[in-house]
């Protein structure tokens, strides 16, 4: 038992009685101690010592801890700063994890406690040496604060019911002081927000009361119906009425008709929009229009607030502005007809001198081709003259020794050696001949004057007769070879017969056979295959000679051009360049394949129905 009577010699319901007794005596100079408290007599932290000391003492526990579950802090007496820690804890554990029973009111004791303790308070408890531990919490209106402990060492003690009671009542009013000190708490922190708010109110009043005063403009107060509720008056105010007989009053009882139902109109569209309305407007004041700017915002649910500015003098600068930009625009339309005439001037200007340019660069072009075609011409001039002098050197010469020959020596000659020396002059004159006619071409072609005359032809025979005479020339130098790719199927297709320039078909061909037979070694064939594909007749000319270099291909159809493998074998280099234009004119193509000492195919394609003949014969049937 806690508290000991054994010197008093009386029984057992006595000792009850005086134990109650005692513990009622201490109870009430701890609860007025707690009241003095909460009336601000004492302080609350010397209070808490005073009842941990007392409470230790009425109970004759190894010491007594009282735990504020709010702030976590652990007021006790005996134990060293470690065991308080582990307290600390342990305390604030369990009433965070067990405040369910404990804010129901139950007490937790070891031993006898009805609930499952914390194996944390168990263990605690066994490694401090503690033999029983009550925990009573504290508890007003189902808010709990905390929870007063009670500890004491050694063996076990059963914890007495008026124990528990007394420890209850204690409880109860320390919650009770704990409440009121909350209370307490928000009571002063709401008069200090308050505080704050009315200082705070009234710096906001000294502010605006500080720039109503510095606002120059009227301002005012109007509800829906159009009823003055305030009024502050400008710095300058013209208004022959006192601010005191505005209030109260309407509209239309200060401003003039038009000023005031305008005012009242946008008052009613300020509070039904609930946006910034700005109005202007004019009035007559001492015999002088002023101009004024009602800026009006809804203050209340039926009212609204409206600054009013003199801006007379911004309509006047505005209206001096709008007259400068008036005669600004002028000036500036004036200005830009002005320039508008320069600017067109200037177009046609610009366009005549780009056309100026224009034919200065087509003059300058034309010169340039015609310097070029000058230089060309001069070159083909120069080359032509010495290739003619060279080529022509050798039959004169011919001609010359022949002639003087028969001149001296025919009448000792028999005929046939007459006969030699005649064909030899005769062979030379063909050539000559034969080299005029190509210069001629070639300059009718580059002229644009070369005729250009289709006809009907049987190109078969034609090609045959042309092989023949040619073979004649060669006799047994070369053997001309003349075949035909035609089939029945395409002869009989063939309604009207080949058209071409018969003149430029044989400088095609014999040009191309000349070559064939220059190139080639003598004993070898040459060979003319004529076929046909589709529209077109194909001429092919093969000779196995000397073959053509592939640098030379390019340029092998220019004027002059000869292959750099010929030699000391005579030629002009016109024969190609005259086949190449007489095939443009046919409006055909040739091409040529050629491997070095094998041989070399030209290869002539021409249409067989001339556009040119085909319109002069329609022209021909339409005059019928």
């Amino acid at each position: 038992m806690a508290i000991s009577f054994e010197h008093l010699h009386i029984d057992k319901t006595a000792q009850q009685s005086a134990i109650d007794c005692y513990l009622l005596t201490i109870q009430a100079a701890m609860i007025n101690q707690i009241a003095q408290v909460t009336q601000g007599v004492l302080l609350l932290k010397d209070v808490l010592h005073a009842a941990v000391r007392q409470l230790r003492e009425a109970l004759q526990v190894s010491d007594c801890l009282i735990f504020q579950a709010l702030e976590h802090q652990l007021i006790a007496a005996g134990l060293d700063s470690a065991v308080m820690e582990q307290a600390t804890s342990i305390l604030s554990d369990i009433c965070t994890k067990n405040n369910t029973w404990l804010a129901q009111g139950q007490t937790v004791s070891l031993p006898g406690s009805e609930q499952q303790l914390p194996p944390a308070l168990e263990n605690w408890a066994r490694a401090c040496g503690f033999g029983s531990i009550l925990l009573v919490p504290l508890l007003y209106r189902q808010s709990f604060y905390g929870a007063i402990g009670l500890i004491d060492t050694g063996k076990e003690r059963q914890w007495m019911p008026q124990e528990i009671a007394f420890v209850q009542a204690i409880a109860t009013h320390w919650a009770i002081a704990f409440y009121q000190g909350e209370l307490e708490q928000r009571y002063q922190a709401e008069i200090q927000e308050r505080q704050q708010a009315i200082a705070a109110l009234q710096v906001s009043e000294a502010r605006n009361c500080a720039l109503l005063e510095i606002i120059p403009d009227a301002i005012f107060r109007v509800r829906r119906d159009g009823i003055y509720l305030d009024w502050k008056a400008a710095k300058a105010d013209t208004l022959p009425i006192n601010t005191s007989e505005i209030i109260g009053k309407h509209l239309h009882q200060v401003l003039p008709t038009e000023v005031a139902g305008l005012i009242w109109e946008h008052v009613e569209l300020a509070l039904e929009t609930k946006d910034i309305q700005i109005v202007e407007y004019q009035q007559w004041l001492n015999g002088k229009a002023r101009y004024f700017e009602a800026r009006i915002v809804t203050s209340g649910s039926e009212e609204v607030s409206a600054i009013v500015q003199d801006i007379t003098e911004h309509v006047q600068a505005r209206l001096i502005l709008e007259q400068v930009n008036d005669a600004l625009k002028v000036r500036v339309e004036e200005r830009t007809a002005a320039l508008k005439k320069m600017n067109q001037a200037l177009k046609a200007e610009i366009i005549e001198r780009r056309k100026v340019e224009k034919q200065l660069r087509a003059s300058e072009a034309q010169i340039l081709n015609a310097l070029a075609k000058e230089k060309e011409l001069s070159d083909l001039k120069s080359h032509f003259i010495t290739i003619t002098s060279h080529q022509f050197r050798t039959p004169l010469t011919t001609i010359q020794s022949s002639a003087e020959l028969l001149e001296y020596y025919g009448h000792k000659w028999s005929q046939e050696k007459k006969l030699t020396h005649l064909h030899r002059v005769q062979t030379s004159v063909k050539n000559m001949t034969k080299l005029l006619n190509d210069v001629l071409i070639i300059g009718n072609a580059e002229v644009g004057k070369l005729e250009f005359a289709p006809q009907p032809l049987d190109l078969e025979n034609f090609c045959q007769t042309l092989v023949e005479e040619i073979q004649l020339n060669y006799t047994h130098q070369h053997q001309l070879v003349f075949t035909t790719e035609t089939t029945e199927a395409q002869e009989l297709n063939y309604f009207q017969p080949p058209c071409m320039d018969r003149h430029l078909l044989r400088q095609i061909l014999e040009n191309l056979l000349n070559n064939s037979i220059k190139y080639s070694p003598r004993g070898s064939s040459v060979e003319l295959i004529l076929s046909y594909y589709g529209e077109q007749a194909i001429f092919k000319v093969c000779d196995r000679g000397m073959g053509i270099p592939t640098e030379d291909r390019e340029r092998l159809f220019e004027t002059f051009y000869r292959a750099t493998n010929v030699g000391t074998i005579a030629g002009t280099g016109l024969g190609l360049a005259i086949v190449k234009k007489c095939v443009e004119l046919h409006q055909g193509q040739i091409s040529l394949e050629s491997q070095i000492g094998v041989g070399t195919t030209f290869t002539v394609t021409l249409p067989l129905s001339n556009s040119l003949f085909t319109h002069e014969n329609a022209e021909k049937d339409s005059s019928y």
